[in-house]
């Protein structure tokens, strides 16, 4: 026990007087406190993580019982367990397994190496395939761009993190962005005859894509109810803003006879002649954005529409005859 303690000699049967001595008994320290671990590519014996009581030494060994400490510049491997100690006044505790894990570092992720997104797209409209995708301003360093940040032209960079690990190399992704378009072209009010569906009703405008008041999508075939529904264009993969058409079903209106309506040539280099088997009261020529270009007033079964001033495009024509409509599609060269 800690305290004094005497000592005497005794030579030729005479004991000396006594010498006294301190002793000090150190408490052995428990067992350092740490866990299995996992590192990302290669690392030491230094980035153990261990918890030791203040002022002890923490003491790492490749096994149980070796009696080599490991520096601590030594390369540690995947799958490999090592023994944690720690030394107080002196005295060593016994020791702590711990096993490391070592993931590698993944490669950057591949993506397209130039995005076109609408005008107002936030970074999630961005693609890359890899896992945990995280984009960045800059080529290294800096930090990863928040949620909802809104993308504007130029260069972005993109890492993948696999298992906690993320790559080293980030792939860079040139944006550019796309005008969001106009919203079709439309008539507020429509009717429309039993069977009919919502590609019978009047709208000018491209990939049209029909919603319902809560806001889901309509397939274009499907039959028409009384109602109001929404109705948006698609340019470039970015979506105009909807447009509003009430629908009433009526029961007299009069429709379009194709058999005894034509047109003539399409492609068409200047005039396009339109013939039906009533009178032709009206034609309006569109661009592929709802824009109207050109209207023409008739009264005959027999339109010559002089398009020769357009440029080379595809237009929508739309013909008024009697109480109904027709609208075709036109490629002028």
């Amino acid at each position: 026990q800690t305290g004094s303690y005497y000592v005497s000699q005794t030579v030729n049967g005479c004991e000396s007087e006594r010498t006294e001595v301190q002793i000090t008994v150190n408490t052995i320290p428990p067992a350092p406190i740490a866990q299995d671990q996992t590192f990302c590519g290669t690392t030491t014996i230094a980035y153990l993580s261990v918890t030791i009581v203040n002022g002890a030494t923490a003491k790492w060994y490749v096994s149980e019982d070796s009696t080599d400490v490991l520096p601590g510049f030594t390369f540690i491997f995947d799958g490999m367990t090592y023994y944690v100690s720690q030394s107080l006044n002196g005295c060593e505790s016994v020791r702590t397994a711990v096993t490391v894990t070592i993931n590698p570092i993944p490669f950057s992720p591949a993506a397209p190496s130039v995005q076109s997104v609408c005008v107002g797209s936030t970074v999630e409209a961005l693609t890359a395939n890899g896992e945990n995708l995280l984009w960045y301003l800059n080529e290294t360093e800096g930090e990863p761009l928040a949620e909802g940040t809104v993308l504007t032209e130029g260069i972005y960079y993109v890492s993948q993190t696999v298992n906690g690990c993320e790559s080293i190399m980030r792939t860079a992704v040139t944006v550019t962005l796309s005008e969001v378009p106009q919203a079709p072209v439309t008539e507020s009010e429509q009717e429309y005859q039993a069977g009919e569906t919502f590609n019978n009703l009047d709208v000018t405008g491209q990939n049209l894509t029909w919603y319902d008041e809560e806001g889901n999508s309509i397939p274009a075939d499907t039959l028409l109810t009384d109602g109001t529904y929404y109705v948006s264009q698609t340019i470039n993969g970015c979506e105009s803003e909807t447009v509003a058409v009430t629908v009433t079903e009526t029961l007299n209106r009069k429709g379009f006879d194709d058999s005894n309506f034509s047109y003539y040539p399409n492609p068409v280099m200047d005039v396009l002649y339109i013939s039906y088997s009533e009178n032709i009261t009206k034609v309006s020529v569109s661009n592929l954005l709802g824009q109207k270009l050109k209207t023409a007033n008739n009264n005959g079964l027999e339109v010559r529409l002089d398009l020769s001033e357009l440029p080379t495009a595809t237009y929508i024509i739309k013909v008024t005859a009697g109480s109904g409509e027709k609208i075709i599609k036109i490629m002028k060269r």
